[in-house]
């Protein structure tokens, strides 16, 4: 896949996210309806911190250092030692990632890996590639999240 097609996904992607989040109230980014496991806040930092690992490696200095144990997978709002970000801290954070993002070199990302990346017992990524394309799978995911705590929570008002 082509340099062009990755980054049209990517942009597609942040541009619906960029969308959802419009309508988003600080007040209203650390509520955590009944059902739900994480909060807006913590969806939108786990979008932010799992891109940057999968995209940029694990030891990446582009974001705090706290956020790993903030947003990384596991971690929840309820085991916050610290203040999180506020949302315009979060979206600016992400913009500046896309700009990363999109100023990449792609050249080799179809290049197999000297060892695959292992997820799960069955599921192997072999390319920066492949990993590229399960943060956009990611993304998606979580987006809907997003969305999902959105009308939860305007159902609750």
């Amino acid at each position: 896949m082509g340099k062009e097609a990755l980054l049209k996904q990517f942009d597609t992607g942040r541009g619906n996210l960029r969308k959802v989040m419009e309508a988003v109230r600080e007040e209203d980014a650390d509520i955590q309806p009944a059902g739900f496991t994480n909060t807006i806040r913590w969806n939108l930092g786990h979008i932010l911190t799992v891109c940057e690992q999968f995209v940029f490696g694990p030891r990446s200095e582009h974001l705090p250092a706290e956020y790993a144990a903030m947003f990384g997978n596991g971690t929840k709002p309820a085991d916050w030692t610290t203040t999180p970000p506020t949302l315009e801290v979060l979206l600016t954070q992400l913009g500046e990632q896309d700009e990363r993002v999109k100023a990449l070199d792609t050249s080799n990302w179809g290049e197999k890996f000297p060892e695959p990346i292992a997820l799960g017992k069955t599921y192997r990524l072999e390319s920066q590639e492949e990993l590229f394309l399960l943060s956009l799978f990611h993304e998606g995911t979580h987006l809907g999240f997003i969305n999902a705590l959105n009308k939860a929570i305007q159902g609750m008002k």
